[in-house]
Parts: C-alpha cells; structure tokens; sequence
C-alpha cells in the first residue's frame, strides 16, 4: 500500500491546527477546566444564597425584640476573635 506524498504534510497542519485551536479557546475563546468550572459554580451559588437569605436575615433581625442588646454585645466584640 502506497501512501501519498501529501499525507506527512496533513497530518503536520491538522495537529499545528489542533494545538493553536486549543490555545486560542482557552486564552481568547473563555474556554475553561473543569476545576475552573466547579470554582466558578461554587462561587456563583455562595453569592446567590447570600443574595436570596439577605433580605430574610435583615426582616428577622429587625423584628427581634433584643436586638439592641445584640448589637451592643457585637460591638464590644474584638474583631479578632
């Protein structure tokens, strides 16, 4: 079986082709990792839950009868604890 003289040069431009595809999606195309991925999902999710129980934690702190006692009790807390 005779193999054409065109075929080296081919297979040299697809995988050329190959690795610059690969290299311009993951710079310029936002490809992604996986890891990448679930870090980006991991925060996206923290970021919505905080959104979605903000307004909830705010109405119950407000409605909670020792709520100055609280507050003077965190204010006398050291940051560093």
């Amino acid at each position: 079986m005779q193999i054409p003289e065109w075929t080296k040069p081919a297979l040299y431009g697809a995988a050329t082709g190959a690795v610059a595809l690969a290299i311009i999606g993951f710079s310029w195309g936002g490809w992604v990792t996986g890891g990448s991925a679930q870090e980006l999902a991991a925060k996206q999710s923290a970021s919505d839950v905080t959104a979605a129980l903000t307004p909830y934690c705010v109405e119950q702190s407000t409605s909670d009868s020792n709520r100055v006692a609280v507050m003077a009790e965190l204010g006398k807390a050291s940051t560093y604890a």
